[in-house]
């Protein structure tokens, strides 16, 4: 299974996302998406991950923004998708389409505590 974990911040889950797979063989950490730049992306990095930088703020529209998405999940064969941490709003269209392939480990009491710039504010 190639697994793909979005972040925003340190990484410290997604770490422990790839240490596990690793150890299971149950599946790879094939891809780390964030929405900024963050440690986690480094720390992807130095595990030897592919990491893409996608900002919503910088497509046209919100369905180039969930094209663009849906295409990385495809270029690398993602089976699963981890949200980690990941502060942006996911497109309603790339969401549909990896119906039951999304899983969110790092709840927050959105939109309440998302802060100036996050979902929600």
């Amino acid at each position: 299974m190639n697994v793909c974990v979005f972040v925003s911040g340190r990484g410290s889950n997604m770490e422990a996302i790839y240490s596990r797979l690793k150890k299971s063989k149950a599946g790879k950490l094939a891809l780390v998406v964030s929405d900024r730049h963050c440690p986690a992306l480094e720390k992807a990095k130095k595990l030897g991950v592919w990491t893409e930088r996608v900002e919503p703020k910088s497509f046209s529209s919100e369905k180039e923004y969930s094209l663009n998405l849906s295409s990385l999940m495809k270029e690398h064969g993602i089976d699963l998708i981890c949200l980690a941490g990941f502060l942006s709003r996911l497109p309603g269209d790339f969401v549909s389409g990896y119906h039951g392939k999304i899983i969110n480990i790092h709840p927050s009491l959105l939109p309440a505590f998302g802060g100036s710039g996050f979902y929600g504010q």
